[in-house]
């Protein structure tokens, strides 16, 4: 067995990473429909709410660093329960927190809890070895858009009748759940030798210095931060501007998440038919499509619901081929260290989009000419990269 590995099946690991996907959603999706309600609570704007969820990003991405190695070193398990036991913890401060401050403290505390979820692809990877765990990350990202696609309408269910607190109280009861499965199920092997950091210092040195492993973890990283601006931007768009109701806010992103599905569905039949490095060249053609869409719409149309929608819909197709793919190629570079390798893939990914996020919410330009700038920037990004890369290797 490789290092840091655990002793799951195949069932339970898709079980327990599904569960750290719907996990993951709460401290974002669900709380979407209740940023006025938090923004009005604390006295602050909604843009103000919008980038604490960026310094979350940037905080649970840097916490990562440690989780990765540490995991590698004693094992999945144990690091897992810690994470949990804070992210629960984080959360009860952040719902009873009686001031902005205090508030943003525990969510900090609650994003270096939730660092703990970056162990899903080392799970994966574990259970599923060399390239074999694809579909699996399909399944997950898959999984992931049911989960956005619920998610605000839970959020508005829970605004309505529990207020804003709640989605803190039920992201707490689910984490001490997930604890208790992990607990049960999820058995390491024995620790590897002992290393010390400078080791894992080593290993980060080199992680950032293998070509095909950078190169597949920022193309994914710019496929992530496409999906992570949007929702950022989400509330702006469509409370601020547009002037939506939580209902019909609700809808939009049900039908966003319902495009997850769909990308899902489609990048598993792909991938049963082209290699994986084809899927991902298939996905960033389909972010030039979405940028070249919202170009056309934002300047024929402007401030209008299908400006934002319309090229996102077909960006998010994209994105669901691009993202599986690409972490399959990088994973599976490092399978013996897969816990420190998700952790520098998770933390490239997590910091440049809570960067990306927090950029764009402070930006003092229309929100709707930011996301046409965003698409057209990430299709240049990846299409760069990638024309780089084949080069590198012919």
């Amino acid at each position: 067995m490789r290092h840091g590995e655990s002793a799951m099946t195949p069932t339970s690991a898709i079980i327990l990473t599904s569960a750290l996907t719907a996990l993951s959603a709460l401290p974002l999706d669900v709380m979407l429909p209740s940023f006025v309600s938090i923004a009005n609570a604390y006295e602050t704007s909604v843009d103000s709410i919008a980038s604490l969820v960026g310094y979350f990003a940037i905080t649970f991405s840097v916490a990562q660093l440690i989780v990765g190695p540490l995991s590698d070193q004693v094992g999945r398990r144990r690091v897992l329960l810690i994470g949990l036991l804070i992210a629960a913890f984080g959360a009860v401060g952040g719902a009873l927190a009686q001031s902005y401050a205090s508030h943003a403290m525990f969510r900090v505390v609650q994003a270096v809890g939730c660092s703990c979820f970056i162990l899903a692809q080392a799970i994966i990877q574990d259970t599923f070895p060399g390239g074999t765990g694809l579909r699996a990350r399909i399944f997950n990202v898959t999984f992931g858009g049911l989960c956005i696609a619920g998610s605000p309408l839970l959020g508005v269910t829970l605004q309505e009748h529990f207020g804003w607190q709640a989605s803190f109280w039920l992201f707490a009861v689910i984490s001490i759940g997930v604890l208790l499965h992990s607990a049960r199920y999820l058995t390491d092997t024995p620790r590897t030798q002992h290393r010390e950091p400078s080791d894992y210092a080593k290993l980060y040195w080199q992680l950032a210095n293998h070509r095909a492993f950078l190169t597949y973890t920022l193309i994914g990283t710019i496929a992530f931060s496409c999906h992570f601006s949007f929702i950022i931007l989400s509330p702006n768009l469509f409370f601020d501007i547009l002037e939506f109701t939580s209902h019909d806010y609700a809808k939009v992103l049900l039908l966003y998440g319902g495009t997850y599905l769909l990308g899902g569905f489609l990048a598993d039949r792909v991938a049963k038919r082209i290699a994986v490095q084809r899927q991902v060249q298939l996905g960033i053609s389909m972010v030039g499509i979405a940028s070249a869409l919202m170009i056309a719409l934002y300047f024929g149309l402007g401030d209008h619901a299908a400006t934002a929608m319309v090229p996102m819909l077909v960006a998010t197709l994209g994105t669901t081929l691009i993202r599986p793919a690409a972490a399959t190629l990088a994973m599976a570079l490092f399978e013996n260290y897969a816990g420190t390798a998700a952790a520098a893939s998770g933390a490239i990914r997590f910091f440049v989009a809570g960067t990306l996020s927090i950029g764009l919410s402070n930006i003092p330009l229309s929100k709707f000419l930011l996301l046409t700038l965003l698409l057209l920037a990430s299709y240049g990004a990846c299409a760069t990269i990638s024309c780089r890369w084949r080069a590198w290797r012919s």
